[in-house]
């Protein structure tokens, strides 16, 4: 189909007749249907009617002015995609540099991994989805507490706040341990339950008891313990804890609170003292005012006397029973072989799979995250363009 632009192309052979039968048809179908080509072709006619034949100079003048027409119509098509591709390089600049500056992907650490977690201190049994855990035996009752506390063996537990100045003067060592390990096992179940007995069997309690890892999902579990082990029992538990799995790890501290607990103890005895003055002083006395001050200074006194006696039975139970944390970690053995060049192909589409996608997450946060920046400054390059528009109108 013959447009305005071909009929100008080929106007003179047109004229002159020299077009072929099918061109010369469309050049009348247009003819008949374009006004504006028609007067042309008309006026055209006309000229060469009156003066012959059109001059070469205007022939040649008239078809250098349509070239340049139509290559300054090709040189801006031509602009108008380069400005374009530009636009989108920038565009693509933007996003692929944004989004390599702002990504963030933080290792997911072991205590992460998906799994059930249980924990239960010594005095309550905990139920996690209906299943019942460990309670540390023999510990529930008040009076278990009580016996197991006057059979501590190292010290202290049988001495009353009475017998603390001759306490202070023998000046005994006030040892407290404390041991850290580590046991490394594929029995993982048998451990755990064979860290409990061994700890019932010695005397011991469970005073925190965590287990993370889901064994359904064949992911490793891991358990810690904080237990308090009789002091003359420790190196027993540790022995017979080598048994259950790999000890990779133990660490064992010594410290001794002698010098606070016989500073707390010469504390503890002034206030006694100073107890029996005020309880002598309150019977003696006749004013009200008197009674008030002296039963204000009976009740800070009873304070601080309670104070060092905790402090004091804090001690003597951290050296009656040593600390003992017990980490156990699950292992298992994987068999290892040379992959194949097909895995390999798999494993490296795969990640290079993965990692696109990585990136077109990261590149949709940070798209989303400069919307609010880039309508403003679109707004802003509409409102600046509208006023210059009016301003170039005015001139």
């Amino acid at each position: 189909m013959m447009d305005c632009e071909k009929l100008n192309r080929c106007l003179d052979q047109y004229l002159d007749g020299t077009l072929d039968e099918a061109q010369a048809q469309e050049a009348k179908n247009h003819l008949a249907s374009c006004p504006d080509c028609a007067c042309l072709v008309q006026m055209c006619k006309d000229l060469k009617a009156e003066e012959g034949e059109v001059p070469e100079s205007f022939s040649s003048s008239w078809r250098q002015q349509i070239r340049k027409e139509e290559e300054m119509e090709n040189t801006q098509q031509k602009r108008k995609s380069l400005r374009s591709l530009l636009a989108v390089a920038a565009a693509f600049v933007f996003i692929v540099g944004g989004t390599l500056m702002t990504r963030d992907r933080p290792a997911v650490s072991a205590t992460q991994e998906k799994g059930t977690s249980y924990t239960y201190s010594a005095a309550k049994n905990t139920s996690v989805n209906g299943a019942v855990m460990y309670k540390a035996p023999a510990m529930g009752a008040s009076n278990d507490m009580i016996a197991v506390e006057e059979s501590a063996p190292v010290m202290m537990r049988s001495m009353s706040t009475a017998d603390s100045a001759s306490a202070a003067a023998q000046k005994q060592p006030m040892l407290i341990k404390r041991v850290d390990m580590t046991i490394k096992t594929m029995h993982f179940d048998d451990v755990v339950d064979h860290v409990q007995q061994l700890t019932e069997a010695t005397g011991g309690r469970v005073d925190y008891y965590s287990q993370y890892g889901d064994h359904t999902e064949n992911a490793l579990r891991n358990a810690s313990f904080t237990l308090r082990i009789p002091a003359d029992q420790v190196d027993s538990f540790v022995q017979n804890a080598e048994i259950a799995g790999n000890i990779t790890s133990y660490s064992s501290h010594v410290e001794d609170a002698g010098d606070r607990y016989y500073d707390l103890a010469a504390r503890l005895e002034t206030q006694q003292k100073k107890m029996a003055r005020l309880q002598e002083l309150l019977a003696q006395a006749t004013d009200v005012s008197d009674l008030i001050e002296i039963e204000s200074s009976i009740a800070d006194t009873q304070y601080l006397i309670d104070l060092y006696t905790g402090q004091m039975q804090g001690i003597e139970d951290d050296v009656a029973y040593s600390t003992v944390t017990v980490y156990v970690q699950e292992t298992r053995v994987v068999e290892t072989r040379e992959a194949t060049l097909g895995e390999r192909i798999a494993a490296g589409i795969g990640d290079m799979a993965s990692s696109a996608l990585n990136f077109l997450e990261d590149a949709l946060i940070f798209i989303v995250s400069v919307l609010p920046w880039a309508a403003g400054i679109a707004v802003i390059v509409v409102i600046v363009v509208i006023i210059r528009k009016k301003k170039n109108k005015k001139t």
